[in-house]
């Protein structure tokens, strides 16, 4: 949720400044945003000058999935259980 909500707050990303975000690994992150791709989530577009280098961005189902996470969170923390 953590990686969805940075993208949402900041937009796209290079793969570098959301690891920093996200305080994970480059490698972490970037297989975590593979399975995100993998499921619709995100969208990842290989920079051509620099060949190594991913901007990552939030799917509309990203976001629709992000905004489903939002309420669950908050019925959990209305409930003393987050």
């Amino acid at each position: 949720m953590e990686i969805l909500e940075a993208l949402d707050q900041h937009g796209e990303l290079h793969a570098t400044e959301l690891s920093l975000i996200v305080k994970l690994s480059y490698d972490r992150l970037r297989g975590i945003v593979e399975d995100l791709t993998k499921r619709g989530l995100t969208d990842v577009e290989h920079l051509e000058d620099e060949r190594r280098s991913l901007m990552i961005r939030l799917t509309s189902e990203g976001r629709r999935l992000l905004e489903e996470l939002r309420k669950l969170k908050k019925i959990l923390e209305d409930y003393g259980l987050a």
